[in-house]
């Protein structure tokens, strides 16, 4: 099955345990902490805009993509009632280049531990690179030891 499909029934099915319904805490902690100036900002794997929406309230430029229509539809409806600008956009980040790189701050958080290939996590990597500011911040959540869970995931 497609990454695609399976990201779409899930989100059609409402089968979406990482959609918290507000911010991650590592990007604000990032964000805060280091004293990450606003700029231009990438969330690939958006969901339903979030992070990008927190970021855009920090002064950050951002792009949030994800392979779920359905998701990057709920993140504009999310923007667009706090009246913020982001730019949210359906594409798979392994096989597309984002127009407005390079960008000084790229978030992830569920993409690359979704991967089932080391050749897509290298993959991956090479396309934040070529994303990425020269010597700015890429930040990746890919589990966390001290979440509490109430189901499956990483």
């Amino acid at each position: 099955m497609s990454i695609e499909k399976r990201f779409r029934d899930r989100y059609k099915s409402g089968d979406t345990p990482w959609d918290a319904g507000q911010p991650d805490f590592n990007i604000i902690e990032t964000v805060t902490e280091n004293h990450i100036s606003s700029c231009k900002a990438l969330d690939v794997g958006c969901g339903t805009g979030d992070n990008c929406i927190w970021l855009a309230q920090k002064g950050f430029t951002v792009v949030g993509t994800d392979v779920s229509e359905i998701a990057i539809e709920k993140a504009k409806e999310k923007a667009s009632k706090a009246k913020l600008e982001c730019d949210f956009l359906v594409v798979d980040f392994l096989k597309n280049q984002i127009k407005g790189n390079p960008f000084g701050l790229i978030f992830e958080r569920g993409c690359f531990h979704s991967f089932g290939s080391e050749g897509d996590r290298k993959r991956f990597a090479k396309n934040v690179a070529i994303h990425l500011e020269k010597d700015l911040q890429w930040l990746t959540i890919f589990g966390n030891a001290n979440e509490d869970r109430q189901g499956p995931g990483p």
